[in-house]
């Protein structure tokens, strides 16, 4: 029996046995107390994902006049007969919360009132929510909620009645891992409370607002906040930013010394201080902040931008330069523009992370899974998953896999660099002969590469 089919007989009152769970019936007094709780992040335009007959939403549209477009998305078609009989005025559309079917940005706010504990893939609908909602918006849900006590007494008295086989509910969430799994998937919380309670010791439920957070702007702020506190790269050791050495001399072997030459995600302006070090003058970095220090670079000319849409003309550039960049953004339109600004023949080189099948560390990127980075949309699973990416207009000319490796003393310095402030201990980080070595202790990432690929422009 199919998820669809499930749900038909649901509504129909066909599911036989034990079942703890029904269609809903909703009380005057419950519809008010869902309402004043959620009535503060109601935008103009509103979904009901997993709407049932649409009774929710009817009593919204009733009391919240500030509503201009309301939709009622529902799986079952049962479910929508029933609702259209009961409000024949009411937009209901058929569908999965897998596969929402609208638009991206679309709605104020997406309601899933008691829907998430029905849900197979709970990953794939919360990317779905995050998709529709416009940015700002609001996710209000009602789900189950299980602290200590309630999860001692269900085990001891009423275990066979939660988890009877045929119970529609396949999720069990606390407040703990409802905020954790929607946080991976871009929502910050902003309102909680318990759906009632036993007694004031138990949570019947959970009654949750979040919002959509911006990722490229959390991106950007999570770098803003770690250059503020980062020692300062060693200006004269490219080995820090590119680690084959075989990869770099050949991208600088193939520049005209007079070529244009942009750094895309420059950073603190390693690579160009290196690049004016071989005699290259025609510079420019590109990145959303400016941490250049001050009197670094002699030549370079620092242009505030996104790397998705730099700000230089088409077929304007010799040579791009990218490390460590492509995985936090979109890669398609960063292979775009780096295609857009090149000249025919023009080379660039890009590095990025490579994960190994025994890859391991202890960050989480928003889609829960293991990066040595929280910002990473990516790492990349093998040398043809990355070499591919260029394969439509450009020519591979040469590809390194060289080991990811973390500089032992980094969390040291940047811990002092914090306390203190002082730019004398910042300078004395990067020229100090003694400290600088120490910085060349590096241990291996486990399974974890560095991918790094010079390609020329067909």
């Amino acid at each position: 029996m199919s998820i669809k089919s499930y749900y038909e007989n649901y509504w129909k009152g066909d599911i036989s046995g034990k079942s703890t769970d029904k269609p809903p019936e909703w009380s005057s007094d419950n519809l008010n107390w869902h309402y004043h709780f959620f009535k503060k992040y109601m935008g103009k335009k509103v979904l009901d994902a997993g709407a049932g007959d649409g009774t929710f939403l009817n009593f919204l549209l009733d009391k919240h006049k500030e509503i201009d477009e309301a939709v009622a998305l529902e799986l079952s078609e049962e479910a929508i007969e029933i609702g259209k009989k009961k409000f024949p005025k009411m937009e209901f559309k058929q569908g999965s919360l897998e596969n929402i079917p609208f638009s991206e940005n679309c709605f104020d706010t997406v309601f899933a009132i008691e829907v998430l504990e029905h849900l197979l893939d709970i990953d794939q609908c919360l990317s779905e929510i995050y998709r529709v909602l416009k940015p700002g918006g609001f996710f209000c849900a009602t789900t189950t909620d299980f602290n200590l006590l309630k999860r001692v007494v269900i085990a001891i008295f009423f275990w066979n009645r939660f988890f009877y086989p045929n119970n529609p509910h396949i999720r069990f969430f606390t407040k703990k891992t409802l905020i954790d799994i929607s946080k991976k998937h871009g929502f910050k919380l902003v309102d909680y409370k318990w759906n009632r309670s036993y007694f004031g010791l138990m949570p019947k439920g959970q009654m949750v607002v979040f919002q959509k957070i911006d990722l490229v702007s959390h991106s950007q702020t999570y770098f803003a906040e770690s250059y503020d506190t980062r020692t300062f790269y060693p200006p004269d050791d490219v080995k820090f930013s590119v680690y084959s050495t075989k990869i770099w001399e050949e991208f600088l072997d193939t520049l005209p010394v007079e070529g244009e030459i942009a750094d895309f995600g420059c950073g603190e302006g390693t690579l160009l201080y290196c690049l004016e070090e071989k005699g290259f003058k025609n510079l420019y970095g590109i990145d959303f902040i400016d941490v250049v220090p001050d009197g670094f670079l002699k030549h370079a000319k620092f242009l505030k931008g996104d790397v998705l849409g730099v700000p230089l003309e088409d077929k304007s550039l010799d040579g791009v330069v990218s490390t460590m960049v492509i995985e936090h953004v979109d890669e398609r339109k960063f292979i775009e523009e780096v295609h857009r600004v090149l000249k025919k023949d023009g080379v660039a080189l890009i590095t990025s992370v490579l994960k190994g099948k025994f890859s391991w560390y202890f960050y989480k990127n928003s889609k829960g899974e293991t990066v040595v980075e929280p910002t990473h949309l990516k790492e990349y699973r093998s040398v043809k998953e990355y070499e591919d990416l260029f394969k439509d207009g450009f020519e591979v000319l040469l590809l390194r896999k060289p080991t990811l490796k973390y500089p032992l003393v980094d969390p040291v310095y940047r811990l002092v660099f914090k306390l203190t402030r002082s730019e004398k201990l910042r300078k004395l980080f990067t020229t100090n002969i003694i400290l600088k070595k120490l910085r060349g202790f590096r241990i291996p990432i486990p399974g974890y590469y560095s991918i790094e690929i010079l390609v020329r422009k067909k």
